[in-house]
């Protein structure tokens, strides 16, 4: 499954808020099979071929969108996740 898939209009996508934008992540690296899950990260989660099915006009956007929520993620889902303990 692709981004494009699960978010097909990337003009919507970029007007999400990054704990948005997280669980949009979220679904998409569940989607993925298990050999495949391991090999995406931060790094290569913002490579071009990631947004290539968007417009070419809104990739750079949409990749810095996606890094707001990877970033969101990693930032606040250990604080939530010590919360609920």
């Amino acid at each position: 499954m692709s981004l494009a898939t699960l978010v097909p209009d990337g003009a919507a996508l970029l007007q999400l808020e990054p704990e948005e934008i997280g669980g949009v992540i979220l679904e998409f690296l569940h989607s993925r099979d298990a050999q495949n899950s391991g090999m995406l990260n931060r790094n290569n989660f913002g490579l071009p071929h990631v947004v290539a099915e968007y417009p070419r006009h809104l990739q750079s956007q949409i990749s810095h969108v996606l890094m707001e929520g990877w970033i969101w993620l990693e930032r606040d889902t250990p604080r939530r996740m010590m919360s609920d303990t």
